[in-house]
């Protein structure tokens, strides 16, 4: 397997996974029932590992997935280097990817932690829902899925150039 080969198989998990963000935020359910549920899967959770393992395993997904994110949009910039201005516009995505995960880890972290330490992590979970989600236009949220929708964009294109450098198109 040639290495671009490589990249391609990872550009296509990655857009895979940013897509199946897109669909489950499309057809997401309601917050409540998201919260409640993560408090039961917690509790179960807390009865094999400690509070402080549990956030860190969390923050360490969240990590994950933002390095990802960062690999796939520097991948990107490897392969679209014209016109200028999306060249600058991918190097300036990936601060924002930086920002955005390093500020998800954070808050992941807080969440889960206060959470597991909660007598009732599906009562916390809820609570939380309901005081720091009020309003239906959360720039946060927002956000997050314009950067699913342009990694998405970004990545198909890449892929199909990928595919006309190794002669599959």
């Amino acid at each position: 397997m040639t290495e671009l080969h490589m990249y391609l198989a990872y550009l296509i998990a990655w857009t895979i996974y940013q897509l199946w963000s897109i669909h489950r935020w499309v057809k997401s359910e309601s917050k409540e029932e998201k919260a409640e549920s993560a408090g039961h899967a917690l509790e179960e959770v807390l009865n094999f590992i400690s509070p402080k393992a549990v956030a860190g395993l969390a923050v360490s997904g969240i990590i994950f997935t933002g390095a990802a994110d960062v690999l796939g949009i520097l991948l990107v910039k490897g392969f679209i280097r014209d016109p200028q201005w999306l060249d600058t516009l991918l190097i300036s995505l990936v601060c924002v990817s930086i920002i955005v995960g390093i500020r998800s880890a954070v808050e992941a972290y807080r969440i889960v932690l206060s959470a597991a330490n909660s007598r009732q992590p599906d009562l916390f979970l809820v609570r939380h829902e309901r005081l720091f989600k009020k309003d239906s236009m959360n720039l946060e949220v927002i956000v997050n899925r314009v950067l699913h929708i342009l990694y998405a964009g970004f990545a198909i294109y890449t892929i199909v150039i990928l595919l006309q450098v190794l002669h599959i198109l």
